[in-house]
């Protein structure tokens, strides 16, 4: 195997249950990869998603040590411009969480909606800062891995001259209890939030509301939302507020559905995986389907977050049993696997 010499860098946060955020998850998989691999490697964590302060540590740090750097995130121009300069040789590969332009975007918009307008401000400016760095990140690197589909073929192809240095690598669950999964289960339907504020959940949060509003007493269906912050809509009075939940994964074992109903923002929607490894289904808006990459989509029911008529139907298939959650994350783990492989440049990897 050639020899490799990594320099990983990524961003760490204080933000509450950082942990278990996506971009949290979608980073520790790459840390698993690459110590399973036994890769000559370094870490370079910086405290937060800043340009500047990356480069200032770049400036200690002697690039010409390594063949290989993988960064997180496409909204370090200036780092990425320094490392080129520094060392013409060095690979360069960017992982993107996100389409981080159109993604805060959403969030500026939907921050603007709720009457936030600072925060909207502070979103609208983020969003030029990662469009401008997704520019030069196009230009510069020599690798870009997409975490989903549409991501890849749709959104980073307008943004690169080179479309074949943007490789497909999707997120995965690296290692779950293979339990016996129950075949009855509650007729229980979850919306999941987060102990952190997030616009797009409570936007899902909202959307899922009035949608059991419309409904009403469906034969013996129990509506529920967890998070200990958030305040229900006006009028609001079929759903069953969980507080905050120690242990996600032994609720989803007795749940039928989570919703998940914004249609806004990117990335990779980890609660679906994460739902489908405990045999639970996920009902999402019809207009983020195509957003999905397709090993996910199996375990998504689509609906008209606008229709209750299209609630029922979703709740009434979840009676179906779920598609094999196993087969579709080992093929999650394979595209993952053979786009490190080429970035890498090389066939043996081990898993």
């Amino acid at each position: 195997m050639k020899k490799i010499r990594l320099l990983h860098i990524y961003p760490d946060s204080n933000a509450l249950n950082f942990n278990h955020s996506g971009g949290s998850k979608g980073i520790r998989i790459f840390n698993d990869f690459i110590e399973s691999n036994n890769i000559n490697y370094k870490n370079c964590i910086i405290k937060k998603k800043s340009d500047l302060l990356l480069l200032k540590k770049l400036f200690s740090i002697d690039l010409k040590k390594y063949t290989h750097v993988l960064l997180h995130y496409p909204m370090f121009p200036f780092s990425v411009i320094y490392i080129r300069l520094k060392n013409p040789k060095l690979k360069i590969i960017i992982r993107s969480h996100n389409a981080e332009f159109p993604h805060w975007l959403h969030h500026a918009y939907l921050e603007f909606k709720g009457y936030r307008f600072k925060r909207s401000i502070k979103c609208f400016l983020t969003s030029i800062r990662n469009g401008v760095g997704e520019i030069v990140i196009g230009v510069l690197a020599s690798n870009i891995l997409a975490i989903t589909e549409w991501e890849q073929s749709k959104y980073w192809r307008r943004r690169v001259f080179q479309a074949d240095k943007i490789l497909y690598a999707p997120y995965f669950i690296n290692s779950y209890k293979r339990d016996v999964l129950k075949t009855e289960r509650n007729k229980l339907c979850l919306c999941l939030m987060a102990p952190n504020h997030s616009a797009f959940l409570e936007d899902a949060a909202k959307n899922f509301c009035f949608l059991v509003n419309k409904l009403g007493d469906y034969e013996d269906w129990i509506f529920a939302i967890t998070g200990d912050k958030y305040n229900l809509p006006n009028n609001t009075i079929n759903v069953k507020q969980l507080g905050f939940v120690d242990n996600i994964t032994e609720l989803l074992k007795e749940t039928s559905a989570i919703a998940v109903l914004t249609e806004y923002g990117y990335g990779f929607k980890t609660k679906v995986l994460e739902a489908a490894a405990e045999g639970c289904w996920s009902i999402i808006p019809k207009d983020v389907l195509d957003h999905i990459p397709s090993n996910v989509r199996p375990f998504c029911i689509p609906l008209n977050t606008k229709s209750s008529e299209s609630f029922i139907e979703a709740l009434n298939k979840t009676k179906s049993p779920l598609p094999s959650f196993e087969k579709q994350n080992t093929e999650l783990r394979s595209l993952f696997t053979k786009s490190m492989k080429d970035c890498l440049n090389t066939k043996d990897l081990l898993i």
